[in-house]
């Protein structure tokens, strides 16, 4: 039972050509029945309902006792939202060469598509005892109850109708295809687990059951075996594009950005990509590599598609920025904060940037502007108050830290601060809050030597850390 999960290969683009060519000749042609239901499922996913019609119309004149081809058309009206037209269809004559069972499975996906739900469920309750003994029909008439239970949210249910399925029919490619994303949203994923194991011993080579699997584990936070996973349904099925992204997604999670890399690069090669954001995943993934000139060079491709995109901008900046190449990492920062004036997080790196080219004045208005746009982020106090200590401004950093101190309760927050005290020789207060940093936070005490390191050398904090550690 084919309900268009997937948008058909870009190979057929020569075959929907040879159709579009005669149809405008209007010349008559010849068209084997596997041509007409592919430009058929091509028509459909390009959301043209109406050359689909077209094209099923000629297969039936075509083909007069085309069964197939007559539920086609049936179904193009039912999840088209012709239900009249369907209803009539379902009552002509021509329908007699459907076998009752094709009929009645037929008004079931109509009941559900109107959103006659409770009368559909009440009729598959019944076809299903009629039907017990036939398991082609009753793997069916499961399916359509998965279809009834999605369409009024009871993902549950919907989920185990799915296994129904699947344990009757192994090969059932739509419930296949639905498996994952009902998977996710039951969060059922230990019986995915179970029910895509079982299915991988009925046929081991199965790329969308590899894909479902790799999915379970992932909703299970076993990234290793998911990633396992993915990569068999790829090595299966060369053109399954979704487990090339989805496997990337897991790759980074383990940091394995390497391998991230090698199938965003195979990826954007193999299919046709008019987006932005593989080609961001790919320039992130080398920057993380590393690779930073590469990374600048896809990027920038990506310019193309969209130049003014922020995260692609954000991108580009980093590429420069980590090669320490600050005059030409600026432009890019400004250019996003042109367009949005509340990233606080460009605010502050820029700000960085800026005092790394000795731009003080600028880089204390963009970490203050970082601070007004979100006052309650303790990282963006500390990096002004490092800013001022570097510039050699202690009052102003010990200003800063003894606000954000009253403002948020964050322990880094106050190893700084009794950092910037014993700095200033304010030993006493300094050295009671340090005291009360350590009771709260032992294990963040080395936040202290990152803001200060020449602490490290002070008797007094090595005495006191000594005592907390038990020497």
């Amino acid at each position: 039972m084919k309900h268009y999960p997937f948008r058909p290969n870009a190979r057929l683009k020569a075959l929907v050509g040879k159709f579009e060519r005669m149809r405008q000749k209007k010349t008559p042609f010849a068209l084997k029945k596997s041509e007409i239901l592919l430009l058929v499922d091509y028509y459909d996913s390009e959301k043209i309902p109406d050359k689909a019609i077209e094209v099923i119309d000629y297969g039936i004149a075509q083909f007069h006792e085309s069964a197939e081809l007559q539920v086609r058309k049936t179904r193009l009206f039912i999840y088209n939202h012709h239900h009249q037209y369907a209803k009539k269809l379902l009552n002509r004559q021509q329908f007699l060469s459907l076998n009752i069972s094709q009929v009645r499975l037929l008004r079931l996906e109509l009941l559900i598509s109107e959103g006659k739900i409770e009368k559909a469920l009440s009729n598959i309750a019944a076809l299903k005892e009629e039907y017990a003994s036939s398991k082609k029909i009753l793997s069916e008439i499961f399916y359509l109850e998965a279809l009834a239970y999605e369409k009024s949210n009871r993902f549950t249910e919907s989920f185990d109708a799915l296994c129904e399925v699947l344990w009757i029919a192994p090969e059932h490619q739509d419930a296949l295809g639905k498996v994952w994303m009902t998977t996710e949203i039951s969060r059922k994923s230990k019986d995915s687990i179970v029910l895509n194991s079982y299915l991988l011993q009925k046929e081991h080579y199965s790329a969308l059951t590899w894909f479902n699997l790799g999915h379970a584990y992932y909703s299970e936070a076993e990234y290793k075996k998911s990633m396992e996973a993915l990569e068999f349904c790829i090595i299966i099925n060369e053109d399954f594009k979704a487990a090339y992204f989805d496997v990337v997604e897991v790759c980074t999670l383990l940091g394995l950005h390497q391998k991230a890399t090698q199938y965003l690069k195979e990826a954007i090669e193999r299919f046709e990509i008019d987006e932005i954001v593989p080609f961001m995943q790919y320039g992130e993934a080398l920057i993380k590599c590393g690779d930073f000139r590469m990374a600048r060079k896809t990027l920038k491709d990506a310019q193309l598609i969209d130049p003014s995109d922020p995260d692609l901008l954000f991108l580009i900046g980093e590429t420069h920025r980590l090669e320490k190449n600050w005059k030409a990492a600026i432009p890019y920062y400004e250019l996003i904060l042109e367009e949005e004036d509340y990233r606080d997080d460009v605010f502050h790196i820029l700000g960085g940037v800026f005092f790394l080219n000795a731009e003080y004045d600028k880089a204390e208005q963009h970490f203050e502007r970082a601070i007004e746009l979100d006052d309650n982020c303790a990282t963006y106090r500390s990096t002004l108050a490092s800013f001022y200590l570097s510039i050699g401004d202690k009052k102003s950093a010990e200003e800063v830290l003894s606000e954000a101190v009253t403002d948020l309760e964050n322990v880094t927050l106050e190893y700084h601060y009794a950092a910037i005290l014993l700095i200033l020789g304010k030993n006493k207060k300094g050295m009671d809050v340090l005291n009360n940093a350590l009771q709260k936070d032992f294990e963040s005490y080395e936040s202290l030597y990152e803001f200060a390191p020449t602490l490290v050398y002070n008797q007094r904090v090595q005495t006191i850390i000594n005592y907390y550690q038990g020497e």
